[in-house]
């Protein structure tokens, strides 16, 4: 399991707007120990981020 210096799993937000890649990426990434958070679009994870001090890292494409 990923952890944060906390000692919680490290969480990753996963901004992707086709549902299927989106449901395989948090898939994969709990897999190996990562706490998720998903988004559908850029706004809605910036929107997460405001609120979520612990995101780590953003897994995201680049084109929306």
């Amino acid at each position: 399991m990923r952890h944060s210096r906390a000692g919680k799993p490290a969480v990753v937000l996963v901004v992707e707007d086709e549902l299927l890649v989106r449901l395989l990426a948090n898939e994969i990434l709990e897999e190996a120990g990562y706490h998720t958070i998903e988004a559908r679009d850029g706004v809605e994870g910036l929107a997460i981020l405001e609120i979520q001090p612990d995101v780590r890292l953003v897994f995201t494409d680049g084109m929306m």
